[in-house]
């Protein structure tokens, strides 16, 4: 094998495994006691005052959804999907 053959084995073999490290890193986290931004509150609408699973979160957060009853709109979850919605947004009070 001359050298180049070996100079572009070696490349490509570098960029392969440069490529799997990006694609397969894991998920940084983020420590909320530093984080910038603090999660939402939740207003006082009647679906928030009990929380009852993610699920029911889910229901208007997965995509945003129009609340035309209460002339909203639900926006969507900016995150992926966690468990316990409730361990980070709490209810506004006041």
């Amino acid at each position: 094998m001359d050298s180049r053959a070996r100079l572009l084995l070696v490349l490509t073999a570098l960029a392969g495994v440069m490529l799997v490290y990006i694609l397969y890193q894991p998920a940084r986290s983020v420590d909320r006691d530093t984080a910038e931004e603090q999660p939402p509150q939740l207003s006082d609408l009647p679906f928030h005052l009990s929380y009852i699973n993610d699920e029911t979160c889910l229901k208007c957060h997965f995509q945003e959804k129009e609340l035309p009853a209460f002339d909203l709109v639900a926006p969507e979850m900016p995150h992926d999907l966690r468990k316990n919605c409730g361990g980070c947004h709490q209810l506004a009070v006041g």
